[in-house]
C-alpha cells in the first residue's frame, strides 16, 4: 500500500478562483470545489485532501481574500488578481497530477454554475399597467 500525500485543503480552495477564472465565489461554491477535488483524489491517487474550514481559510489567507458583508461570498482582493501571483502562492509546490485534477474540477464547477444560472427564473420584472 502506498503512502498518502496530504494536500493542503486551503490551497485547493484557493485554486477554485484560478481554475474558474472568477473573482467572487460563494462559500458554498468554494466548499463544492474542494469536495469535487477530494472525490477525484482521495482513494483514486496517492494524495489526500482533508476537510475544509472556511474560517481557517480566510484567516490564513486574509491578505488574498475577503468576505462580503453578509458572509456569503469570498472575494479575491484586487491586488492579487494577477495569475502569476496566485499561481506562485497556491500552485508552486503542488504535484502536476493534482493541478490537472483541480483544472478539471474548475471546469466541472463552472458547468454547474452555468446550469444553475440557466435554471433560475429571470430576475427581470415588468411593470403592471
Amino acid at each position: 500500500m502506498r503512502k498518502r500525500q496530504p494536500i493542503d485543503q486551503n490551497k485547493v480552495a484557493a485554486n477554485a478562483f484560478l481554475t474558474t477564472g472568477q473573482d467572487v465565489l460563494t462559500v458554498d461554491q468554494v466548499k463544492r470545489y474542494v469536495e469535487i477535488v477530494s472525490k477525484k483524489t482521495n482513494g483514486n491517487t496517492n494524495m489526500f485532501v482533508g476537510g475544509f474550514d472556511i474560517h481557517e481559510f480566510l484567516n490564513r489567507y486574509s491578505f488574498v481574500f475577503s468576505m462580503n458583508i453578509n458572509y456569503t461570498d469570498i472575494i479575491l482582493l484586487s491586488a492579487m488578481k494577477e495569475n502569476g501571483v496566485l499561481k506562485g502562492l497556491f500552485r508552486d509546490d503542488l504535484p502536476k497530477e493534482l493541478i490537472k485534477i483541480m483544472k478539471e474540477s474548475g471546469k466541472e464547477l463552472s458547468l454547474e454554475l452555468i446550469e444553475k444560472e440557466n435554471k433560475e427564473p429571470s430576475k427581470i420584472y415588468t411593470k403592471i399597467k
